[in-house]
């Protein structure tokens, strides 16, 4: 029996929610998020989270729903969102 999955079989499926909350993040290196242009909804609340570089977020062409709220970002770049056309919701709610 196979249980592992890598990326790449991921980006076959429609709709990928990738639930990272509550999982004590306080970076998103640069380049981290590179291979997951496929997810539409990302979830990174109730991290760490205090500030978010440009273009971190830029590799996720279909995102639809981005989830800040809860973090401590004091401090956004500019064009941290830049790109995401397809951007729908965006929370950054009690930082």
């Amino acid at each position: 029996v196979n249980t592992s999955i890598k990326i790449d079989d991921l980006n076959e499926l429609e709709t990928i929610e990738l639930d990272l909350s509550s999982n004590l993040i306080s970076q998103i290196e640069l380049n981290s998020l590179e291979k997951l242009d496929f997810i539409d909804s990302l979830l990174l609340s109730s991290n760490y989270l205090t500030e978010l570089e440009q273009g971190v977020f830029s590799n996720l062409k279909k995102i639809r729903n981005l989830d800040l709220s809860f973090n401590n970002i004091i401090n956004l770049k500019n064009m941290t969102f830049f790109g995401l056309k397809n951007l729908n919701s965006l929370s950054l709610s009690f930082n």
